[in-house]
């Protein structure tokens, strides 16, 4: 429906309130009544008519059920139609995102030394590698020895060099004055 025939019909109800589900069940059963019902056995049908009449006054309500349903449709739209913008935006700015990372990568795969003056000079150049003057292997081959030594070592602490073999109460030695 157009947007015109929405406000006409929304002047022409009124301030009628939305129809309730048992109102919408009930007219559909009279809309079942009614094209369940013999016709043809009479000249004037009173019993269809007066359904009718029933469906009809119950109108308003049904209407402005089906204005608001058709304002609720309408505003789903408009709401979708923001979020599939928004989605939009953030799948182009991921993807911008992605090709950036990629450039970054392959610039950084490209670079073997950096040249860090400007001048086609690397930080090698500026800074060689220190030579040591002495090795540092027998110092650690030592240090390992003494802790293994230290590990072997370790005893019971009531068997160790340090267990007191005192007979005086509370393993404290004899004091003479």
């Amino acid at each position: 429906m157009s947007e015109q025939q929405l406000a006409e019909i929304a002047g022409l109800i009124g301030k009628a309130k939305p129809a309730t589900d048992a109102l919408l069940v009930q007219l559909g059963e009279s809309v079942r009544d009614r094209l369940a019902h013999d016709h043809s056995t009479q000249r004037e049908d009173w019993y269809c008519m007066n359904l009718t009449s029933f469906m009809g006054e119950r109108m308003g309500p049904v209407l402005r059920r089906l204005l608001d349903s058709e304002a609720e449709v309408q505003r789903l739209r408009e709401e979708r139609h923001s979020t599939n913008e928004a989605l939009d935006d953030a799948v182009r700015e991921l993807r911008a995102q992605r090709d950036r990372v990629a450039e970054l990568e392959a610039l950084l795969s490209d670079l073997s030394e950096p040249d860090v003056d400007g001048a086609g000079r690397t930080y090698a150049e500026y800074h060689p590698p220190t030579e040591r003057s002495e090795d540092v292997s027998p110092q650690v081959a030592k240090l390992r020895g003494i802790l293994a030594r230290q590990r072997r070592q370790q005893e019971d602490p009531h068997d160790g060099p340090l267990a007191s073999r005192y007979t005086t109460p509370h393993n404290l030695p004899e004091v003479t004055p």
